[in-house]
């Protein structure tokens, strides 16, 4: 999006959220910068200007996004969470023609990752240029990769609190199922409580997203981008 300032920033948020139990969901994504070779631009520093306006970068899947100067786990942001506990299982009780069991969870631990991979437009120009339009370009993909570092940082921060202040005390809870045996009726009711558990850890990961894109989005609307200042490079 283009602000009024001549600024850039990210026109949307596109979260491709995958919450839920860690088997169903890719593992923690490697930080770094991707540097895809669709967001190298060879060409005059107009043509650069357009590209960004036009096309943006690309992602990590080669999607393009006009209108953004960069990335930093937009395009494939998750919040995601490792959890492991052992069952605490009450004696089986008779009920009915079967048994009744309760199993609460033991030694709970949980920590929350997010992707924080990141990426920008580079300008390559054809030919030499003016010493002043070397330095603006340098100057713009400075900028652009600190905003989006930034990003990244919030969102590690973010984190990073969370996985600190994560109590385990806080999550007191408990599942109760049938069977026709005792084993049965354990087994179920461990399938009863590893939902539970999914779940309300899973609501703490979305909730923790919407703090994450919140701040996110305070950034991009406080610290836009820039667009390249091609009147230095001339016919460059």
């Amino acid at each position: 999006m283009i602000t009024g300032n001549m600024g850039i920033r990210h026109a949307s948020i596109f979260s491709a959220l995958c919450l839920s139990a860690v088997a169903a969901c890719p593992g923690q994504a490697q930080a770094g910068t991707v540097n895809h070779p669709k967001n190298t631009f060879s060409g005059p520093c107009v043509g650069f200007y357009a590209h960004i306006l036009q096309n943006g970068p690309a992602d990590s899947q080669g999607v393009y996004h006009a209108e953004w100067a960069g990335w930093a786990g937009y395009a494939t942001f998750y919040v995601n969470y490792k959890s492991e506990w052992k069952y605490q299982t009450a004696k089986p009780e008779p009920a009915g023609s079967g048994y009744r069991v309760c199993v609460k969870p033991v030694d709970l631990k949980a920590s929350f990752y997010s992707s924080t991979t990141k990426d920008i437009l580079r300008w390559d120009p054809e030919a030499q240029v003016s010493p002043a339009c070397l330095q603006e370009n340098i100057a713009w993909t400075k900028a652009a990769l600190n905003h989006e570092e930034e990003h990244e940082k919030i969102t590690n921060q973010f984190i990073a609190e969370k996985n600190r202040t994560w109590n385990p005390a806080r999550f007191q809870t408990e599942a109760c199922d049938e069977g026709a045996d005792e084993n049965e009726a354990i087994n179920k009711a461990k399938a009863s409580l590893e939902k539970i558990i999914h779940s309300h850890l899973q609501a703490e990961a979305e909730q923790l997203e919407e703090k994450i894109m919140k701040k996110q989005k305070e950034h991009d609307d406080m610290n836009p981008v820039r667009l390249i200042n091609c009147s230095i490079c001339g016919a460059d």
